[in-house]
């Protein structure tokens, strides 16, 4: 049987990265092994979901960990937060100036209000890998337009495995992703910086649409 996610899980461990840009799915360590698996569980188990919750890109103590859109190894760790969809990250899978990151804290709030809404939408992030300022890689920085655009064949890739009906866009980056491709989004706050009850109001609200 063919593996749907095969040709996208290929294309983004082929991307090298550079000096303020890292690949969480780089397979030559047992870390970015450890990656790739955790994100082919999770779009393996929410292929079939109608909603696509479009992010901005890796965040260094969530995805740039986990593997996962915007879900930290606390997440991981809370099954009442996503109905054992996960099983705890353990230390060995990390590397070890990354292993005291557990929680994030825009991964929480994405996550806890999934779950008051008993919602399971397919989780992505416009630019797939963790930009981070030069020598900082334990620090976060907005994805330029450049790298927006690169990200969009991944996208593409991953819309092409999937059947979702409805498309929301969390933050700026996002919404501007999914209209240069012309796909027809919802529009919401994104939950960093203050916008965490915005961002539960727009949410609530695209999901009942």
């Amino acid at each position: 049987m063919i593996d749907r996610f095969e040709p996208l899980l290929a294309a983004l461990s082929a991307y090298e990265g550079n000096q303020d840009t890292f690949n969480p799915y780089q397979p030559a360590t047992r870390y970015g092994r450890a990656r790739l698996a955790n994100l082919h569980n999770f779009l393996t188990q929410r292929h079939t979901s109608d909603t696509l919750l479009l992010m901005e890109a890796p965040g260094y103590r969530g995805c740039r960990i986990t593997g996962v859109p915007v879900t930290s190894r606390r997440v991981m760790s809370s099954p009442l937060l996503h109905g054992g969809l996960f099983a705890p990250m353990p230390d060995e899978h990390v590397e070890p100036n990354f292993r005291t990151y557990l929680s994030e804290q825009s991964a929480t709030i994405v996550w806890q209000t999934l779950a008051d809404l008993n919602a399971a939408p397919l989780l992505w992030n416009a630019f797939p890998f963790h930009p981070h300022p030069p020598a900082q890689p334990a620090a976060n920085r907005t994805p330029r337009a450049a790298e927006v655009q690169a990200g969009l064949a991944y996208l593409q890739m991953l819309l092409r495995g999937v059947n979702v009906q409805r498309v929301i866009a969390v933050g700026n980056v996002a919404a501007r992703a999914l209209a240069h491709l012309g796909i027809d989004h919802t529009p919401i706050r994104h939950p960093a910086q203050g916008g965490k009850n915005d961002f539960v109001r727009g949410l609530h609200a695209a999901l009942s649409k």
